[in-house]
């Protein structure tokens, strides 16, 4: 390669060199994370790297730079990781602290950062999928020419009449907020809403209306259980 521009960025609060605006220096980025023995070695630390990129299929995203300026104008090849995978190996790697508590505390600010974006964009429904008898009653659904969001809606609105929340404001309460309700009833609450679901369903698939099928769901979960149901004291 020609003329090779590197500059010194920071990064997590410790100097690391940046090549052509595009990849890292490695083994700055593992001395910053208190990564590098004393010794100078951090073999351990890139063999744990190129697996967990392979698994990726992101092995191209570490590179031997050719011709890199060090000091005094010599020139050296140099390994380096593509900056946009860096924030995503950063998640493997805890700093050590054993330089800085600096690049502790970025870390975990950084992480804090990561979670709000998880979180705001409910990541966990990739991870977290339905079951066979969930998938099957939005089949069900769909094949009625029902709109399985606002069956879920619908469902939401009457698990919020049915712990008791609903004149209080609470027009819903979502499957992943139920956990909030568990020491308030005497009944499992994910039991309830699986019957609501499918009481739904039966319904939409005779009436061919999200609200009718709303209010005979409703009725019917409030008959099975108006006994567990009571809010306690």
């Amino acid at each position: 390669m020609g003329k090779v521009n590197v500059e010194v960025k920071d990064f997590m609060g410790m100097d690391v060199r940046v090549i052509e605006n595009e990849w890292m220096v490695l083994k700055d980025m593992f001395s910053a994370l208190g990564r590098v023995r004393e010794n100078g070695t951090w073999t351990h630390e890139k063999k744990k790297l190129l697996n967990f990129l392979e698994v990726l299929d992101k092995k191209d995203h570490h590179r031997l730079l050719v011709g890199v300026p060090v000091k005094n104008g010599q020139v050296e090849n140099i390994e380096c990781l593509k900056l946009d995978i860096a924030p995503l190996i950063l998640t493997q790697y805890k700093p050590t602290g054993k330089k800085s508590t600096k690049a502790l505390n970025e870390w975990c600010k950084f992480m804090k950062f990561v979670d709000d974006i998880l979180v705001s964009l409910e990541v966990h429904k990739f991870i977290v999928k339905d079951k066979g008898t969930q998938r099957e009653q939005i089949d069900r659904l769909s094949n009625a020419k029902g709109d399985p969001k606002i069956a879920n809606m619908q469902v939401n609105m009457i698990m919020a009449k049915l712990i008791g929340v609903y004149d209080q404001g609470i027009k819903r309460v979502k499957k992943e907020e139920l956990r909030v309700y568990k020491d308030q009833t005497t009944v499992d609450l994910l039991e309830v809403r699986e019957f609501v679901m499918e009481k739904f369903i039966n319904a939409y698939e005779f009436t061919r209306s999200h609200k009718s099928a709303g209010e005979m769901a409703l009725k019917l979960a409030k008959e099975k259980y108006s006994k567990g149901l009571n809010l306690v004291a």
